[in-house]
């Protein structure tokens, strides 16, 4: 898995409304990196790493928890606000996140 960032961060300065921060890109992501996720969570589902399991299920395959996405969220946050001015943040699930994956992005808008 490889995390790049675009865009100016400067967590010294608190945004105006509608800002809109960096872009984030992870990509390549793999089996492995949702294993290594499952061991540091302890979400050792095996629909996110037994192929035969997940497509068992009808999936394509094994796909990503959740929580690993948001937890790249949470950094993107971070290191835009700053870890200590992120007190909480949301997140939706919307879709999945499969091994090979680029191009998955975080854009946010700063909304006071």
């Amino acid at each position: 898995m490889t995390v790049r960032q675009r865009g100016s961060i400067n967590s010294t300065t608190a945004p105006n409304v509608e800002d809109m921060g960096p872009t984030t890109v992870i990509e390549g992501l793999t089996p492995q990196d949702f294993v290594r996720y499952a061991g540091a969570s302890g979400d050792f589902n095996p629909i996110h790493y037994d192929e035969r399991y997940a497509k068992a299920l009808g999936n394509p395959g094994v796909f990503g928890q959740g929580m690993l996405t948001a937890g790249c969220a949470g950094q993107f946050l971070a290191n835009w606000f700053g870890l200590a001015n992120l007190g909480e943040f949301r997140t939706r699930f919307t879709a999945r996140v499969w091994p090979g994956d680029i191009n998955h992005r975080w854009r946010s808008h700063w909304r006071g």
